[in-house]
């Protein structure tokens, strides 16, 4: 599951606080689903910051014959760089309802995207075109905040939490298994407060937990939670 959450700051108390990001269900494609047709499942990171260039990875399936990429917004420009396939890698590999493997594998377009200095913020929507055909839409957001991709280094225990240094900010990660935590620690004053949005492609139930590291007496790393949020997320497609 692709996600995309920003921070916006406000006032309020302040310490050193961890956010943790639980993926906690989620949505199998269905077998039926299968055709000859272009699809995209996922797209990474899930939005981009006005103004700049940067790439993109498009997961689906029939896409090896994709010559452009359309967009309901003008002041975005796309640039197809190469495919990736015949991956045998597990997160590759679509599963149906049951959860069963499916003998397909998924294909990853790398795209480059220029986002110009006109374009308005918003929620848009992205297609693959082929020689196949157009494929579903999936939708990208354009922010004005800095982005902030997940690195590869792992920050699944509290003790690696990736840091983020300034705000605002539009973090992109993703949760690829049912279960899955990302961490990430950073420090606010104490007249500060920080507003959060999360947004998801994927129909999944994704928590949000608020953590202080002050510690016990038998754990001094182990956190203490301050907020939780498990409602929905906002997942157009």
């Amino acid at each position: 599951m692709d996600l995309y959450f920003n921070f916006i700051r406000n006032f309020k108390w302040g310490c050193t606080v961890i956010i943790g990001l639980v993926f906690v269900q989620f949505s199998w494609l269905s077998t039926a689903e299968c055709s000859s047709e272009p699809k995209i499942h996922s797209i990474f990171p899930l939005g981009g910051q006005i103004g700049q260039t940067f790439s993109i990875k498009l997961r689906g399936e029939h896409l090896s014959e994709a010559y452009d990429l359309w967009c309901d917004c003008d002041s975005i420009s796309a640039s197809i760089l190469g495919l990736e396939t015949n991956s045998t890698s597990g997160n590759n590999r679509m599963k149906s309802v049951k959860g069963e493997v499916n003998s397909k594998l998924i294909q990853v377009l790398n795209i480059e995207l220029q986002i110009m200095q006109k374009a308005a913020p918003g929620r848009y929507s992205l297609r693959v075109i082929t020689s196949r055909g157009i494929s579903n839409s999936l939708s990208f957001w354009i922010h004005p905040e800095p982005s902030h991709k997940e690195t590869a280094a792992p920050h699944e225990v509290v003790a690696q939490s990736e840091r983020l240094e300034n705000f605002p900010i539009a973090v992109h990660g993703v949760l690829a298994n049912p279960g899955e935590v990302d961490y990430y620690a950073f420090e606010i004053l104490e007249s500060e407060s920080l507003h959060f949005q999360v947004y998801s492609t994927a129909l999944s139930d994704t928590a949000l937990s608020l953590y202080e590291p002050i510690g016990s007496w038998f754990d001094p790393n182990r956190p203490h939670r301050i907020a939780f949020n498990d409602e929905p997320i906002f997942h157009p497609d």
